[in-house]
């Protein structure tokens, strides 16, 4: 099903669309609004229980409600494989930061949103007992339900983004129930673990739910916007490391940046991938910075991976074929000036002093912070 034969699905199907519409089908998309209509309530994808803890109205939350279950049905139509079974409720809320941890519950840490610049979260997957839940922002319930094009189709791409995380986990959980013993990591595989489970995960939810309601220049932005401030803070750190030398302290301010910029390579690849573009093709201002900034060759070795693991994906051995992107992740810490290799049951971490980074630099830095 291509792009337009999809959005013309949804408008077929879309109550506030009038009749007239649906009567300038062809007779095979007419027939498929009405087996997308019989599905809705015979074979639906998406069966869990919706929490409208928001700023609109019963009419509204019906409206969002629908068009969710219906962009469900749309993606299983194109991916037969794509489950939602394991989605067990979606909960929009004013609070949302309040409503993770609410649905995470007690006994589960829930999932934070970033504090890195540039990074808005508005949709996020809690994992539950039984399965996982959906929690959103309600901007995206409100646009999702609103008649403007542009605010509807932002809050789409949002919700099919998060679709596909839940089809995702399905895939894992499965992989992990046939090889519960290749599903964890150790040691060094730990520590890059994160990245490439990060870089993979939006990699994937962008791949499959950009379309036609997609704009591609958002996660574009995103890695512009966010790759050249990280880089400035982590070199900041490295100066400070130089003089204090707390390399911990050092890793815990660099690992969660590199882990966020892991996320946007993720973000960005797999809306260049829905595309069928690459970045020097389709946005060679990002190109040029990532070369600039001595990324290239991590942003190379990622999507090259990201793509044949994608390939690969029905076919995977287990959860573990994600240590595939291992090297990239290295590679993207060196980038940064952090040299991880194994050594023992651990890493130990090189930081080469670079004309950024050099001890003359750390000594000019300390000397303007007095």
């Amino acid at each position: 099903m291509s792009d337009a034969d999809d959005q013309a699905m949804q408008e077929g199907t879309d109550p506030v669309v009038e009749k007239p519409f649906y009567d300038e089908l062809s007779p095979e998309a007419q027939a498929q609004v009405e087996k997308l209509m019989r599905d809705l309530t015979e074979n639906p994808a998406i069966n869990c229980q919706f929490t409208f803890n928001w700023h609109g109205n019963e009419e509204l939350a019906s409206r969002a409600g629908l068009k969710i279950r219906l962009y469900g049905l749309l993606m299983r139509e194109k991916w037969p494989s794509m489950s939602f079974e394991a989605l067990k409720a979606i909960t929009f809320h004013y609070d949302y930061e309040q409503a993770l941890k609410d649905a995470a519950g007690a006994d589960r840490s829930a999932p934070t949103p970033t504090k890195e610049a540039g990074g808005l979260s508005v949709g996020m997957m809690v994992r539950v007992a039984d399965g996982v839940h959906l929690v959103m922002h309600e901007s995206v319930a409100l646009a999702l339900a609103s008649e403007d094009d542009e605010q509807s189709d932002w809050a789409q791409h949002v919700v099919r983004h998060e679709l596909c995380h839940v089809a995702d986990f399905a895939f894992k959980r499965a992989l992990i129930a046939k090889h519960p013993d290749k599903c964890t990591y150790s040691g060094f595989e730990s520590m890059m673990a994160p990245l490439a489970e990060a870089m993979w995960d939006e990699f994937f939810a962008n791949a499959y739910s950009s379309g036609a309601w997609s704009d591609p220049r958002t996660f574009l932005d995103l890695l512009r916007d966010t790759v050249p401030q990280i880089h400035v803070d982590i070199v900041n750190a490295i100066l400070d490391y130089r003089y204090n030398a707390d390399l911990d302290g050092l890793l815990a301010i660099a690992r969660p940046k590199v882990r966020f910029v892991a996320q946007c390579f993720g973000y960005a690849a797999g809306s260049l991938a829905a595309q069928g573009v690459t970045l020097e093709d389709g946005a060679p201002e990002e190109h040029a910075m990532l070369q600039r900034l001595g990324l290239l060759s991590a942003w190379d070795e990622c999507v090259r991976v990201l793509e044949d693991l994608d390939r690969a994906r029905p076919d995977w051995e287990s959860v573990l074929d994600l240590t595939k992107l291992f090297p990239g992740c290295i590679a993207l810490f060196a980038g940064f000036g952090l040299n991880y290799r194994p050594q023992g049951d651990g890493a130990y971490v090189d930081i080469p002093s670079t004309p950024e980074t050099s001890p003359a630099q750390a000594m000019l830095r300390r000397m303007r912070l007095k």
